[in-house]
């Protein structure tokens, strides 16, 4: 009668141990609502208990045989901003749910303007015109109509009912 008195014990303080230990499980979304696949998910107590997991394909994550008490709980992913609860309770024998929303993570961006680049309104520097040097105009015709003539098609088509312009020493 002993041994079935002593089993009966050490079976029920077993059962009972199994049970005191609580879970928590959740889902972790984005603000959109989508799940995210890959976070990696941490739990810990002002005891020195640390756990972590990642959430599988649906987003879910699962911390079994936690003691009852509080936890903070730390949500992390690549292009989000860090999660943290410090308020989870989980108690004995239960289980806790716990929805994580990941906001996206703010860029920072520098900008450096330098005061170098000026702004040149030379003709030489405007890119879209063809500047003539002395030789080069002395190849043109003499004839005004003529000059006027080889001078447009040498700028090529342009927009407008008289085509490209004309320009003497920027006027």
């Amino acid at each position: 009668m002993k041994k079935i008195a002593f089993l009966f014990i050490t079976f029920s303080t077993n059962l009972f141990a199994q049970t005191s230990d609580g879970t928590l499980r959740g889902q972790v979304k984005d603000v959109a609502g989508a799940i995210v696949i890959g976070a990696t998910v941490t739990v810990s107590d002002g005891n020195g208990l640390t756990k972590n997991v990642q959430t599988d394909e649906s987003g879910e994550f699962v911390f079994n045989g936690l003691p009852a008490g509080d936890y903070m709980v730390v949500a992390e992913n690549a292009g989000f901003a860090t999660y943290e609860n410090t308020e989870v309770r989980v108690a004995a024998s239960q289980t806790e749910s716990l929805e994580i929303t990941l906001n996206v993570e703010a860029i920072e961006t520098e900008v450096t303007v330098a005061d170098e680049n000026t702004i040149n309104t030379s003709p030489e520097a405007n890119a879209s015109a063809i500047v003539l040097k002395e030789e080069d105009i002395e190849a043109l015709p003499d004839d005004e109509e003529d000059l006027e003539e080889a001078l447009r098609a040498l700028a090529g088509p342009g927009a407008g009912p008289n085509g490209g312009e004309i320009y003497i020493d920027g006027f």
